[in-house]
């Protein structure tokens, strides 16, 4: 990422760019045949760090330490295939 200004709690932080690795694996639930069969679950699992934080190259402040430090994430949702609504017959 390039910045043109950059900000941690208010305070401006002098980083002009920023190289970070961020993998992530998703894990859908569900089939055709089940009761929700227009809908899956989907779990996700992603890390964020900075590859210049992890190298130590050079010294940094902790407004920059802040910014560049890993994080993990997750989060669940629904995955939603219109196409397969079923039309409801009278």
């Amino acid at each position: 990422m390039h910045f043109t200004t950059l900000t941690n709690n208010n305070q401006p932080i002098s980083l002009r760019r920023m190289t970070r690795n961020e993998p992530m694996l998703f894990m859908r639930f569900g089939n055709r045949q089940g009761v929700l069969q227009w809908a899956q679950l989907q779990l996700t699992l992603s890390a964020s760090w900075s590859a210049d934080l992890v190298r130590g190259s050079a010294p940094v402040g902790p407004l920059i330490t802040d910014v560049k430090a890993g994080d993990l994430f997750t989060s669940i949702g629904i995955v939603v295939y219109p196409h397969r609504f079923k039309r409801v017959q009278y």
